[in-house]
């Protein structure tokens, strides 16, 4: 593992991997964790342009990922769940290239068989992530343009069904402001299945 190159025929258009991918192909081992995965891309680190870390919610080494060494990074996708604190998040992640955040909540992990969807308590997140990229891009470049919420595409149960309509896009537009009013777009996708 590790010594072999990884097969760039699998590069997404969009030049970057899915997790499951490096996983299913014998680049990292099950379970992994966020060293291991910042040590298999390594080697890509000026190339890649998108990663999507999806539904290993719990993983070691979340809160201390730094996107810094993938200096052409535009889209980066993790599940909420296991975030760092705000300020250590906008620390970590928000780089000049980083146009795209997408934190996605689970149903399920995988790994774990834990739950976690995206709550009202998480607005306050967002908002204190948001205003922290905005303080950091007055220091240095940091280029992010949209955070994304959304559900794992096998989230297979609305958190919000015991809410009606309404109250559901409340949740959600008082996650936008809180995101916007920062000077950065704010997109909730929901779930099709």
């Amino acid at each position: 593992m590790g010594g072999y190159p990884i097969d760039y025929s699998s590069i997404t258009p969009m030049g970057g991997y899915a997790i499951d991918y490096l996983v299913e192909s014998g680049y990292m081992a099950y379970p992994w964790t966020h060293t291991l995965l910042a040590n298999v891309l390594h080697r890509q680190r000026s190339t890649l342009r998108e990663l999507r870390v999806e539904q290993l919610a719990t993983q070691d080494g979340l809160d201390s990922f730094s996107l810094h060494d993938f200096i052409n990074l535009e889209t980066f996708q993790c599940c909420i769940q296991g975030r760092p604190n705000p300020e250590e998040a906008s620390r970590i992640w928000a780089t000049p290239t980083l146009k795209t955040l997408v934190l996605e909540y689970t149903d399920h992990d995988s790994q774990h068989g834990k739950y976690y969807f995206f709550l009202p308590n998480d607005i306050e997140w967002l908002d204190d992530f948001a205003r922290s990229v905005v303080k950091k891009s007055k220091y240095m470049d940091a280029g992010l343009e949209c955070i994304e919420i959304s559900p794992t595409e096998e989230s297979h149960w609305n958190p919000w069904s015991g809410l009606d309509g309404r109250q559901t896009a409340l949740i959600f537009e008082n996650a936008k402001l809180a995101v916007e009013k920062h000077g950065i777009k704010f997109k909730y996708l929901q779930c099709t299945v």
